[in-house]
Parts: structure tokens; sequence; C-alpha cells
């Protein structure tokens, strides 16, 4: 297999996510001549856990991508019948300090 190129990375990406950005910037480290898309709201529900914000923190895209998120104060899990409350977690400041990004 060839290596991937700029023409196949463009073909291959139309979105602008944090995995096409994360994958765009790993693959620039190693040589590659990546196009830049731009960071633009499509309405889709995507979840950048703090982990993922860590990366993107390195990447030096994280604060163009929090100007558009909501962070994520906590998280319940309900049943869907009757909406009992069967587990729930804070992500508030707790999870900055500890693990350096919030919940987006």
């Amino acid at each position: 297999m060839l290596p991937l190129g700029a023409e196949d990375f463009g073909a291959r990406t139309r979105s602008c996510d944090s995995g096409s950005q994360s994958l765009a910037r790993s693959l620039g480290y190693l040589g590659f001549l990546i196009a830049k898309f731009p960071v633009v709201q499509i309405g889709a529900g995507i979840q950048i856990p703090p982990n993922a914000g860590r990366v993107l923190l390195e990447y030096g895209i994280f604060e163009e991508i929090r100007k558009k998120a909501t962070q994520i104060d906590s998280f319940a899990l309900r049943r869907y019948a009757d909406g009992t409350m069967l587990a729930e977690r804070p992500f508030g400041q707790k999870t900055i300090d500890t693990i350096g990004a919030p919940w987006l």
C-alpha cells in the first residue's frame, strides 16, 4: 500500500472533527503535506472526553474547538421507561484538575 498523500487525505476526510484534526496533525509530524479544513459548526453531537482534550491542547487547537463547544458538567444515565436515575458522574473542575481538560 502506498503512503497516504495530501490528495488521498483530502479525498478521504471531508469533515473537520477532532479525529480528523488529530490525524492531520500526526501525519504532518511524519512529513506529509496536509490541506487544512476549517472548524465549522454542523450540529452533530460529538463529544470530546478529557483525554482527547489534552491531546488537542498539545496540538494547539483545543481553544478553537472549545469556543464552539459546550462543557459537560455531569453525566446521568437514566432508565428509558421511567427516567429513574441509574448512575451519575460529575465532570466539573475536578476533571479539569485531575486530567487536564474538560469534557466537551
